[in-house]
């Protein structure tokens, strides 16, 4: 049983070649070798449902878990059903998309667990995904080990995919979006040392390093990053780190419950948001698709009564469906 485990593994592994060997990336974490719990992770005793628990997500080995962003501490919720997740993302009403390879985009049920699948995607090794305030699915996808990832956008109901670019960076193991910015985190080509926490440009994939003079830790090894109510980004993949968006400063949560987690995020249940009446929508750059005059806006400002949100709205968002940008402006009709 083992020797067929590891005849599938390396079939499905990211290869390349480096300095005249190959090198080969079995678990998906963008480093050399099996680092992670593979081929099972299920070293916990299940938990059935979450409770207080604020975020949901998986590990590369197919373990769902529940974790609680105050203290970094997880459980297990059981098996997902499926496998090679590496990448997560809010789905906007309370669920997780995860994908990894395979070619499946998976919704993650944070009751149960359980994954089903939301559509088939063209992508081959997802190592990121991100939803935009507008619902916009992004995905960071590997296109062989030790080369430059590309961004591409996602239709999480056809599985149908649009190449945005390629970001310039080997190594990028995380997306979220902290409000209008996409951030990712780069681990390096394979030494897990690489630029750490960036940005995102939506239209041209481009990136910026938040601090040129803070690199990632091979030591921590994020995979996965998510925003929190609190505008920071929570990382990591055995510990949980929060990492300001401005500084890049990474500090210690907690840990205990888990391992080897690709892809964390945050459960959208959490309390009413800001919500504006669209009355202008311009669109730029090709976009074919910004939203319409008269449709509400869902924003990230969480609020307990409509007095708690800006009266006007004025913001730029990615295009929903391709390349391009909305211009939005707004009145606000209520914090639901």
């Amino acid at each position: 049983m083992l020797f067929v485990w590891c005849i599938a593994a390396l079939a499905g592994a990211a290869v390349a070649n480096v300095g005249g060997g190959v090198i080969i990336d079995p678990d998906g974490d963008g480093l050399p070798g099996v680092a992670g719990g593979v081929p099972s992770d299920l070293t916990i005793d299940p938990a059935p449902g979450v409770s207080a628990e604020d975020m949901a997500g998986g590990a590369w080995a197919g373990t769902a878990y529940a974790f609680d962003s105050s203290t970094g501490v997880g459980r297990v919720l059981g098996p997902s059903g499926t496998q090679t997740l590496n990448a997560s993302a809010p789905t906007g009403d309370g669920e997780i998309y995860m994908a990894g390879r395979g070619g499946t985009l998976w919704i993650i049920d944070p009751s149960t667990g359980l994954a089903r699948a939301a559509a088939g995607i063209t992508l081959a090794d997802v190592r990121g995904l991100a939803l935009s305030p507008s619902g916009k699915v992004f995905a960071v996808n590997e296109i062989a080990f030790g080369q430059p990832d590309e961004l591409h956008a996602i239709d999480p109901q056809s599985g149908n995919s649009v190449r945005i670019g390629s970001m310039g960076l080997p190594g990028v193991q995380g997306l979220a979006f902290c409000g209008d910015t996409l951030y990712a985190y780069d681990i390096g080509p394979g030494n897990g040392i690489g630029q750490g926490l960036v940005t995102v440009d939506v239209n041209n994939a481009q990136t910026t390093d938040v601090d040129p003079n803070q690199n990632s830790s091979p030591q921590i090894g994020i995979q996965t990053i998510s925003c929190g109510p609190d505008g920071k980004l929570y990382g990591g993949r055995s510990e949980m780190y929060r990492i300001d968006t401005v500084t890049a400063d990474e500090e210690l949560v907690g840990s205990g419950g888990y391992s080897d987690v690709r892809g964390w995020d945050f459960l959208e249940a959490g309390g009413p948001v800001c919500r504006y009446t669209i009355k202008k929508s311009r669109a730029k750059r090709g976009c074919e698709t910004c939203p319409p005059k008269g449709s509400s806006y869902r924003t990230e400002g969480q609020c307990e009564d409509v007095k708690d949100c800006n009266k006007k709205l004025k913001t730029t968002i990615a295009c929903p469906d391709g390349n391009g940008i909305c211009k939005l402006k707004g009145k606000a009709e209520s914090c639901s």
